[in-house]
C-alpha cells in the first residue's frame, strides 16, 4: 500500500507538539510492516542549518518532504504556507492509494484535499483537535472554514477522532456518525524504561532527592492553564515546605508571562522553568516527578498524560481534557479547571500515596489494553483498505461527489 501522510510538522520538530510524535509514529510503524510510506510536511520547528530543512530524506523507511515556509515567522504563529507543496501535490498525489491529513485548520491541508479529489485518491481527516472553532483565533478558523474547511470535511472518505470527547465535536459540527471512525493516539512504552547509567533529571537540575516534584511538560501557551497551576501549586507550598513545582517546555509566547507569576516572592526557589527538554531528559523528568499535572483549559489528546502515567508517574488532568474518561477509569481525580480544584487534587495526589499509586498501577494496565501501537496501526491500514475498496473516482470529481 502506498500510504501518504500530510502534516505541518515532523520529526525532529518534536518541540511544535504532541501531534509531531504521533504522525511519526503511525508513518515509521506503517513502513516497518513493509508498506511505503511518504510524509509532506514542512520545515516547520526545523532549526536552522539542520540538513533536512528544506530537503527530501529517507528517515528510517518514511520518504519525507520538508516544504519551506514562506515565513518561519508566520510558522511559528501556526500560519502554514508552504507555497511549493501544492505543486508537488498536483503533481504527485495520484501515485498513491490514499492520503492520510493530520489537520484541517491549514491551506497544507486545503491544498492536499483539493488534489487527492481530483485525482480520485480516497483521503481521511484527522484534525488531532483542530477542527472546533471556540478556541483560538474563532473569527479567522471560521472564514477558513467556509473558504476551504468546509470542502477538505465533505471530501474526506473518512474523518478520524482519537476519543470520543472529539467524535462529540464532530457531531457538533454536523458531521454524521457514520463518517467518523475512533482511533486513539499510542504510546511508545520502550521509551519510559530507564536508560542505563543511574542519571536522573534531580542531579541533572540540582533538584534534592528527597521533598516532592510538581511536572508541567508541555509548550508554554495560555491555552495550557499554567497560571492557573501555579496559583494553585502557591497555595499548596504555602503548607508544605518539600514541594517543587518545574514547568519544563518550549515557550510558546507565553514564557515572560510564566516568569512574571513565579516571581512572587512567596514562591522564590520552589518553582523551576527549565526550557525544552531533550526527549531523553523528558522522559526521566516524567519518572522523577511525583505529580504531572496538566491544567489545561482545552486539551484534546495530551500524549504526555499518558508518558507520564507510563513511567508510573500519576497524572492531574482538567475535564477539559479528552483524556478525562480514562483517567477516570483509572480511579483518578479529574480538575474541574479552576484554582481550587486543581490544588485540592494536588493535595490528594500528594499526601495519599497508596491512593496514588493504585491509580498509577490501573492507568498502566489501560494503557497496555487501549493505547498500544501494535494494536492501534492495524486499525489504521483496515481503514484504508476500506477506504479504498471502491477505487479511484474520474479526475475532477467535485466537492459532492467526492463525499462518501
Amino acid at each position: 500500500m502506498k500510504v501518504l501522510h500530510v502534516t505541518s510538522s515532523y520529526a525532529p520538530a518534536w518541540q511544535t507538539g504532541g501531534v509531531t510524535r504521533v504522525v511519526y509514529e503511525i508513518a515509521t510503524r506503517e513502513a516497518g510492516l513493509g508498506h511505503q510510506v511518504s510524509v509532506f510536511t514542512t520545515d516547520w520547528g526545523i532549526p536552522r542549518g539542520h540538513p533536512r530543512r528544506g530537503n527530501p530524506a529517507d528517515l528510517e523507511g518514511v520518504s519525507v518532504r520538508y516544504f519551506r515556509n514562506l515565513s518561519a515567522v508566520l510558522a511559528r504563529n501556526k500560519i502554514i504556507l508552504p507555497l511549493l507543496a501544492p505543486a508537488a501535490l498536483r503533481r504527485e498525489v495520484a501515485g498513491f492509494d490514499v492520503v492520510h491529513i493530520h489537520e484541517h485548520r491549514t491551506l497544507l491541508a486545503a491544498a492536499a484535499a483539493h488534489y487527492a479529489r481530483k485525482a480520485g485518491v480516497p483521503y481521511i481527516v484527522q484534525p488531532h483537535g483542530s477542527l472546533p472553532f471556540g478556541i483560538g483565533k474563532a473569527r479567522l478558523y471560521g472564514l477558513f472554514y467556509l473558504v476551504a474547511g468546509r470542502a477538505i470535511i465533505e471530501g474526506a472518505s473518512r474523518l478520524v477522532a482519537s476519543n470520543d470527547f472529539e467524535a462529540g465535536q464532530f457531531a457538533g459540527a454536523g458531521i454524521p456518525a457514520g463518517r467518523c471512525e475512533i482511533i486513539p493516539n499510542g504510546i511508545d512504552t520502550a521509551a519510559c524504561v530507564p536508560p542505563p547509567g543511574g542519571e536522573t533529571f534531580r542531579a541533572a537540575y540540582g533538584i534534592p532527592a528527597s521533598g516532592k516534584v510538581v511536572l508541567y511538560l508541555g509548550r508554554l501557551n495560555p491555552i495550557k492553564g499554567i497560571d492557573i497551576l501555579i496559583r494553585a501549586f502557591s497555595s499548596v507550598a504555602a503548607e508544605r515546605g518539600d514541594v517543587r513545582l518545574v514547568i519544563a517546555g518550549p515557550d510558546d509566547g507565553y514564557l515572560a508571562g510564566i516568569q512574571r507569576l513565579v516571581g512572587d516572592p512567596g514562591l522564590a526557589g520552589r518553582v523551576l522553568v527549565t526550557g525544552p527538554l531533550p526527549e531523553r531528559m523528558k522522559f526521566l523528568a516524567l519518572r522523577d516527578a511525583d505529580l504531572f499535572v496538566l491544567p489545561s483549559r482545552y486539551d484534546n489528546f495530551p500524549v504526555t498524560v499518558l508518558e507520564a502515567l507510563a513511567c508510573g508517574t500519576p497524572a492531574l488532568i482538567t475535564s477539559h481534557c479528552g483524556l478525562a474518561g480514562m483517567v477516570r477509569e483509572a480511579g483518578g481525580p479529574v480538575a474541574d479547571g479552576d484554582e481550587a480544584s486543581i490544588s485540592a487534587g494536588i493535595r490528594l495526589l500528594l499526601g495519599d500515596e497508596a491512593a496514588a499509586e493504585a491509580y498509577a498501577a490501573k492507568a498502566r494496565e489501560i494503557l497496555a489494553r487501549d493505547f498500544d501501537w501494535g494494536g492501534i496501526i492495524p486499525r489504521y491500514l483496515d481503514l484504508y483498505r476500506r477506504c479504498m475498496e471502491g477505487g479511484k473516482k474520474p479526475r475532477g470529481t467535485g466537492r459532492e461527489e467526492g463525499a462518501r
